[in-house]
């Protein structure tokens, strides 16, 4: 379970890559979290936001409840937290380097780097119920 997941004790040579799938768009609160986020003004004619809209860096705050349940607050929204499915095949996360991004001081080359093996797979859906109810 999630909750299990994040709870469990490991040690630094249990390290594990957590895959976990967002929604592509989220409700027009989250503009106004972005826009906070960046000193703007957020504007109302917007009713969602996009994932590539919203700033990089720390986008939400995972709440585990005393019941197991895991959510991930995200601009003031509710995403549930569940388990995806088994994989049929082994999965491995990457990093590019494109030669474009590689400047004339940089210390690494261009090319693939690997990261690690895709050990979990988390499902974060809206949490329907706070949205209808506006909480």
């Amino acid at each position: 379970t999630p909750a299990a997941l994040f709870t469990r004790p490991m040690s630094e040579d249990q390290e594990e890559l957590v895959f976990i799938q967002l929604p592509d768009t989220f409700p027009a609160t989250l503009l106004a979290a972005a826009a906070a986020a960046e000193g703007q003004e957020a504007t109302e004619a917007k009713k969602f936001v996009t994932l590539d809209s919203m700033p990089e860096g720390r986008i939400g705050k995972l709440q585990i409840r005393k019941s197991g349940r895991v959510e991930i607050i995200v601009g003031g929204n509710a995403l549930d937290v569940s388990s995806g499915s088994r994989r049929p095949c082994m999965q491995e996360a990457v990093t590019i380097r494109a030669a474009a991004e590689v400047s004339d001081s940089s210390e690494a080359p261009p090319g693939v780097f690997f990261l690690g093996a895709v050990h979990h797979h988390l499902v974060c859906t809206p949490n329907y119920e706070t949205l209808l109810n506006g909480n």
